[in-house]
């Protein structure tokens, strides 16, 4: 199976369509059951690798994109939720795509890094208390700009949100250490 062809920036602002399908395997269908979000989040926290990551980067003809385990505060129930993020590094942050591939609603963990920034991330088997922030404006622009370096697709991902009325949000994991390093 060829990778899909993701229309460029440019491309999508002179009217191309974006891709409509996400690709899909039996691996990454079973992975993305109940039962294969929790065995893959068990692997990044033990062997800081996602099995949903390296198929779905396999399936766009991308290498495989490090993972990190993201622990929000539900905004509702107050518990804590744990989800798998494929990221991109800049400096000491962490940029994570909100994509919910393209849907019509922002993934939940985003709306609880919104309410409450305070987070936990671990990434490479270390653990650290961090800040969640979402930028705007240019910030955002530039910040989808060095995602797209690795994640071509982002900008399909964009123009899928658009077509539902939202934004794609990026989110800016900033560990603690380094907070405390600028101040």
């Amino acid at each position: 199976m060829a990778a899909p062809r993701y229309p460029t920036r440019e491309e999508i602002a002179a009217g191309a369509e974006p891709i409509t399908a996400v690709p899909r395997s039996p691996l990454l269908t079973l992975m993305t059951s109940g039962a294969g979000h929790i065995l893959d989040k068990a692997c990044v926290y033990c062997a800081d690798f996602s099995f949903i990551s390296w198929e779905a980067s396999r399936l766009r003809g991308i290498p495989y994109q490090p993972s990190l385990l993201l622990t929000t505060t539900g905004r509702k129930s107050g518990r804590p939720r744990t989800v798998v993020l494929p990221y991109v590094r800049d400096g000491a942050r962490y940029i994570v795509v909100g994509s919910n591939a393209g849907r019509a609603h922002n993934p939940q963990w985003v709306e609880n890094a919104r309410v409450n920034s305070a987070c936990r991330i671990r990434v490479k088997k270390r653990d650290s208390a961090a800040l969640a922030s979402i930028p705007e404006g240019d910030a955002r622009d530039a910040l989808i700009d060095i995602v797209a370096h690795t994640r071509p697709h982002i900008h399909n991902y964009d123009a899928h949100a658009k077509r539902h009325g939202r934004r794609l949000e990026l989110v800016v994991l900033t560990p603690e250490a380094s907070t405390e390093a600028r101040q």
